[in-house]
């Protein structure tokens, strides 16, 4: 049944949001699990969840906890000294904890717009890593400048985490799954902000002043680099989306891509871009209430960096405070997990963040109110877990209610984090430290938020329930009894009327005459809809179901093999699928059937894929059908030809929605033995990969094979087929359809895959086979192929002479029966130029000369001892020695081979008739022979006796390596097997011999090849091997001589490329090998046995590692003395000790740094050290008392010229381009002065 699209204007903007209220909610009790979720009843479905919540779940934890780890580093850091070693004063560091809120905010919403258009899981362990190394970079820093700078970029890269952590949760969890998610992975953050006080108070017990650096340094590396390992492990845990999850199998992708379809909300048209999503969440007042409800809240909870600053109030030393900041985050944790729980379990939200808020409302109050130690504590308790217990409430709410499209939903949760970070900003100024130790302000700004973020989401409720009660009402118009039926019962409903419902004139068809008619197709037609528009409200619900439920027809062909409008994929089609899909809320629209009629060469072009890539179409089910009358090889006799190079873009073409591909071939009666031989080669070897990476097969068991037959006119294109004929003017055509569909459905019916099929498959690259049948499948008949209506005896024979104009009408020698191919081993032959033309410029990459193409001429002859480039082997190279006139050699170096004939490439043109000499480069000759016949001999040994097939092979320039593609990597012991064995099949010296039989087969041939004229010719390796190959070869296998195998490498995934080297090639490797031993084995004083020279290298090699390790050791023995020296120089002379060393590097450095700052501090006193030599570069590098430093670095900046460098903490260090004796000399005085 078929329609038109003029029904769409009318179609009506639905919109469902999410209630809140008692009375919107169904009354039935329901079982419910862990999460709150009603309780699934799907024992796949059950599976799926807990395989998401065992690969997701723990991997965003995980990173969320380093996330703030990181962030919250810096609080603790200010209790290790800090602000003192970066000499901060006033509201500094109230500047360093705001600055990263700053980066934060101008990432976020521009990087959830990117998130919806890259993998969200590559996208967001990427920008973890650069965090990391952001974080860890803050140990470098050396003033309060850096510090702003490191951590303005830390919130930068931090930025993209949360809001793609909750996007990635709410494209794998539906809606009533995903608040229990976001509230654990809330609780890691809460955990972060407590367990980061235990990290650093065992980092500062242990690590402080190690290696020369403040314990706050360390921390930052520490976490710095545990951060950076959970990123890399992300790249391969974190999915992308439901349909290219590596870690589920098809039935898992494509069960938790439908539920995810199932569960979206159909509120908004189809958000095309992320500027589209931006466009579609500022207009929704809703998005700014949460936005605001947000930053209440995170404003609220701005006492996250300044808590172990509040604790430390309570008057114990920083190992002890730090430690007690840990116990109320972990009540913290507990109250997010048992808010977000119970929220999706009773499917409320509002009661719960008043209730929240209202618990974290009384911890402010006592916390201001009183310093009493026991008190004071006990708020520290209450504030976090009422705060922070209602965030993931919050962010669940917002991404359900605002998630109409999948950009939408990006920018909702960006924008909503933008607003909560954006409370953090200013929220740092609220604790200053003049306000210690009450804090009064801090608290009591932050009780003032919470109150405000629960008067917004009483606001987001009452409009909510608003705009519910509007629906209801709407959608009840005219047919109240009728509407209060569930959807999914008024969709199955609607469903069948439509379907059922008879056409107005359903005996409507193309003409007889036209190529394009067949009995089970109609033209299209309207379809009735007065009966749906007799109830407005229905009719705005289903508008659009006839246009989903028919079949929608395409042509891929000619305009003239097409009815009337039939090839446009249509504006109009477009336009109607846009507004289907907006009224359904989803990116496209599944329509049940899509049929395509196609030519062969229109399928060559991509017009199939280019169908298939039509906006907003989704089609559940295609049908490809190849028409006898639409494929002109079908209307000719030779045996049929069918190739899939067009299958890989039709493949990505697919939408995840497409689960049934029919290919359906259509020819004549007289033809079925042929089309059913296609067919089970079709089932055999091919395959569909879909953009998301599931696979179509085809039913090998012929279960859901499909055989139709029809009979029509014998008159289409204006012509007559009479020979076709079964009785006048009637043509019987026979009709095979082959199904390709999901493993499992095939599986589940009862039916089996091909092997062949599965395995190609697994490929990352694969070209589909050529389906052909063998020449004696031609079908032979005497009878003219057509006449025209009229009978007239010019046009009897017009098909015959337009099939036969493709022929070879050439006089020369064809393809496949050169002298070249039947005596390998001539040099020279005498012949005759058959036709010589001038090569068109794009014919060949021609040479220039002085800046200038040279022509070249493209030369026949009647035979030819120059071997045209194929079957892998390059042409030859010779000469062309006119016999006759100039006798001057002409230079060929390209000899191509243009279906049958063989062209020789020409810098002079010549005269067809001309008598000439060829002569061939044999040097190159024999080195391809040999590589060739070398190849055929390599792959006939590994097949035989390791079953590995050789997929391809290529010759390499002279003098290089050839290669052969391989299923898998050869062990090693297969290696040397396989060289054990080649070398016998050489002494034994088996003939090779060359063959043309009747019977060969054609799968091996060049599409272009005309098997009916062209010679086939098959190489006999003794019984060894037998091979299809047009190429020139040895005449026994001892002319070879060697076979060297090489190195393999992965090629295409799974596959392994293995090269290989044969002949005078091999000889002169192995020659040149040898001497390359005998020369390592003179330098290291070694016998040139290959495995000797192997081990004394690798010993010299051990040596030297073992030398540096020695002389660094050493040299950290001369610091120490060096460092004992200056002390005790300064101890008892109480003057400057100055060091200088040729040879020092950083570790010599670091361990004086290490030995000395701590034990000069407070003494007046320094240590200068300089490291290089007269003419050369190095640091110099001062450490002791801060005061001593800074002075000492200005006597060093008057008698080193261009030293630049600073410092702070105790040490200062600057850089030295080239040193002088004079300049070496006046710093030593300057300093022991």
């Amino acid at each position: 049944m078929a329609t038109t699209t003029h029904q769409a204007k009318d179609a009506p903007e639905f919109a469902h949001v999410n209630s809140v209220l008692d009375d919107e909610k169904p009354a039935q009790v329901e079982e419910r699990d862990w999460t709150g979720t009603a309780k699934k009843t799907d024992p796949e479905e059950i599976r799926l969840v807990k395989k998401l919540d065992l690969w997701i779940m723990p991997c965003l934890c995980v990173m969320y906890f380093l996330n703030y780890v990181d962030r919250n580093a810096i609080a603790q850091a200010r209790l290790n000294n800090l602000e003192d070693d970066l000499n901060m004063t006033g509201t500094e560091f109230n500047t360093t904890v705001s600055i990263l809120f700053v980066g934060y905010v101008l990432m976020q919403v521009p990087s959830n717009m990117l998130i919806t258009k890259v993998k969200p899981g590559i996208y967001m362990s990427s920008w973890m890593l650069v965090w990391a190394a952001v974080s860890a970079c803050t140990a470098l820093v050396k003033s309060y400048a850096g510090l702003v700078v490191c951590r303005f970029f830390l919130g930068i890269t931090e930025a993209p985490f949360y809001p793609g952590a909750t996007y990635m949760l709410s494209i794998f969890y539906t809606r009533k799954e995903v608040a229990a998610r976001i509230a654990v992975l809330y609780c890691a953050q809460i955990l972060a902000t407590g367990f980061s006080g235990l990290i650093a108070a065992g980092v500062f017990a242990g690590m402080d002043g190690l290696a020369g650096l403040a314990g706050w340094r360390w921390l930052f590396i520490v976490e710095g680099a545990a951060t950076a390992v959970v990123a890399i492990a992300g790249f391969f845990m974190l999915p992308n989306t439901p349909l290219t999850t590596r870690w589920l199998n098809d039935r898992e992708k494509q069960l938790a891509h439908e539920r995810m379809e199932k569960d979206k909300v159909s509120d908004s048209q189809e958000g095309g871009s992320s500027w589209e999503g931006l466009k579609q969440a500022c207009s929704d007042k809703r998005t700014w209430l949460f936005c605001l409800m947000q930053n209440f809240h995170l404003s609220a909870c701005s006492f996250n960096s300044f808590f172990p600053t509040v604790v430390k109030t309570l008057g114990f030393s920083t190992t002890i405070t730090l430690v007690m900041t840990c116990p109320p985050f972990i009540f913290a944790g507990a109250a997010g997990i048992l808010f977000g729980w119970n929220s999706g379990r009773v499917h409320e939200r509002t009661w719960h963040i008043t209730v929240g808020l209202s618990i974290a409302v009384a911890g402010f109050v006592l916390a201001a109110s009183t310093l009493n130690t026991a008190a004071r504590y006990v708020a520290c308790f209450i504030f976090p877990m009422g705060a922070y217990a209602v965030n993931s409430v919050i962010i669940g709410w917002a991404s359900s209610t605002l998630s109409q499209t999948k950009e939408k939903k990006a920018v909702v949760l960006a924008m909503t984090n933008v607003g909560g970070q954006i409370g953090y900003i200013y929220g740092a100024y609220l604790w200053p430290k003049s306000d210690s130790p009450r804090y009064g302000i801090g608290f009591g700004a932050s009780a003032g938020f919470a109150l405000c973020s629960i008067a917004c989401a009483w606001c987001i409720r009452i409009l909510l329930v608003r705009e519910n009660r509007r629906i209801r009402a709407s959608t009840s118009e005219q047919c109240p009894l009728f509407c209060t039926l569930p959807a999914e019962v008024r969709d199955e409903i609607f469903s069948y009327v439509l379907t059922d419902y008879p056409d107005p004139n359903p005996t409507k068809q193309f003409k007889e005459t036209t190529c394009y008619t067949r009995p089970s197709y109609l033209a299209h037609q309207l379809t009735d809809t007065r009966l749906l528009r007799t109830c407005r409200a229905i009719y705005r619900e289903t508008w659009f179901k006839p246009y989903v439920l028919r079949e929608h027809t395409r042509w891929a062909s000619s305009g003239d093999r097409a009815p009337p409008r039939g090839m446009a994929t249509g504006r109009r089609l477009v336009q109607t699928l846009k507004r289907i899909a907006k009224q359904l809320g989803q990116e496209n629209v599944e329509i049940e059937r899509l049929r395509v009629f196609a030519q062969m060469y229109k399928l060559d072009e991509g017009d199939l894929a280019t169908i298939l890539r039509t906006p907003y179409l989704a089609p559940r089910a295609v049908t490809l059908t190849i028409r006898h009358t639409d494929w002109w090889f079908w209307e000719d006799d030779d045996p049929l030809v069918f190739h899939g190079k067009w299958l890989t873009d039709v493949g990505m073409a697919m939408t995840a929605s497409t689960n049934i591909f029919r290919i359906e071939l259509e020819s004549l009666e007289r033809k079925k033995d042929q089309v059913n031989k296609i067919a089970d080669q079709m089932a055999k070897e091919w395959f569909i990969k879909r953009s998301d990476g599931v696979v179509l097969y085809a039913d090998v068991s012929g279960k859901s094979r499909k055989v139709d037959r029809w009979s029509g006119s014998s008159i289409w294109h204006g012509r007559r087929w009479i020979r076709d004929e079964t009785e006048p003017n009637r043509l019987d055509y026979y009709i095979l359809t082959v199904t390709f569909r999901p493993q499992h459905e095939i599986e589940r019916s009862g039916g089996t895959i091909s092997e062949t099929a599965f395995k190609s498959a697994q490929r990352q690259v694969y070209t589909y086979p050529e389906l052909c049948l063998p020449g004696q499948d031609k079908i032979e008949d005497p009878k003219p192929f057509v006449y025209d209506e009229n009978d007239s005896e010019d046009d009897q024979v017009f098909y015959a002479d337009l099939l036969l104009s493709h022929k070879d009408n050439s006089n020369g020698r064809v393809v496949g029966d050169l002298t070249c191919q039947s005596d390998s081993y001539l040099k020279t032959l005498e012949t005759e130029v058959v036709s010589c033309e001038k090569a068109p410029k794009n014919a060949h990459k021609a040479k220039k000369h002085n800046g200038h193409h040279h022509d070249e001429w493209l030369i026949e002859c009647a035979d030819s001892v120059l071997f045209p480039e194929g079957g892998g082997q390059p042409s030859d190279h010779g000469t062309i020695t006119p016999l006759s006139g100039d006798q001057t050699p002409i230079p060929v170096k390209n000899i191509q081979r243009q279906g049958l004939r063989c062209i020789i490439y020409s810098p002079k043109p010549l005269s067809p008739g001309d008598k000439i000499r060829q002569e061939v480069d044999w040097q190159r000759r024999w080195d391809h022979m040999q590589q060739h016949t070398g190849q055929h001999l390599l792959s006939a040994v590994m097949m035989k006796h390791h079953e590995l097939k050789t997929l391809g092979w290529g010759m390499g320039a002279e003098g290089s390596m050839n290669y052969v593609d391989l299923q898998r990597k050869p062990t090693d012991e297969e290696m040397q097997a396989i060289q054990r064995e080649c070398a016998e099949v050489i002494r034994d010296n088996l003939p090779i011999k060359v063959e043309t039989p009747d019977d060969a087969k054609h799968d091996k041939l060049p599409g272009d090849y005309d098997k009916s004229d062209g010679v086939v010719r098959v190489i006999h390796i003794g019984d060894l091997d037998t091979n299809t190959c047009c190429g020139t070869h040895l005449s026994q296998t001892s002319h070879i001589s060697l076979i060297i195998l090489g190195s393999t490498q992965s090629v295409h995934g799974k596959n392994c490329r293995l090269s290989f080297m044969t002949g005078d090639r091999a000889i002169t490797l192995a020659n040149a090998s040898v001497s390359a031993i005998n020369t390592i084995a003179k330098l290291t004083s070694s016998s040139n046995v290959p495995s000797e020279v192997v081990t004394r290298v690798t010993s010299l090699s051990d040596s030297a590692t073992d030398s540096k390790r020695s002389e660094r050791k050493l040299l950290l023995e001369i610091a120490k003395f060096e460092s004992e020296q200056a002390i005790r120089i300064i101890v008892q002379n109480r003057m400057n000790a100055y060091i200088h060393r040729y040879d020092g590097n950083a570790d010599f450095i670091n361990k004086i740094v290490g030995e000395t700052r701590d034990v000069l501090q407070g003494t007046g006193f320094v240590v200068v050290i300089a490291i290089g030599e007269p003419k050369g570069s190095g640091p110099v590098v001062i450490v002791g008392d801060q005061v001593a430093v800074d002075a000492m670095a200005q006597r060093v900046k008057a008698v080193v010229k261009d030293i630049k460098g600073g410092g702070a903490g105790g040490k200062w260090q600057g850089k030295v381009k080239e040193w002088t004796k004079a300049e070496l000399h006046a710093l030593k005085e300057a300093v022991e002065t």
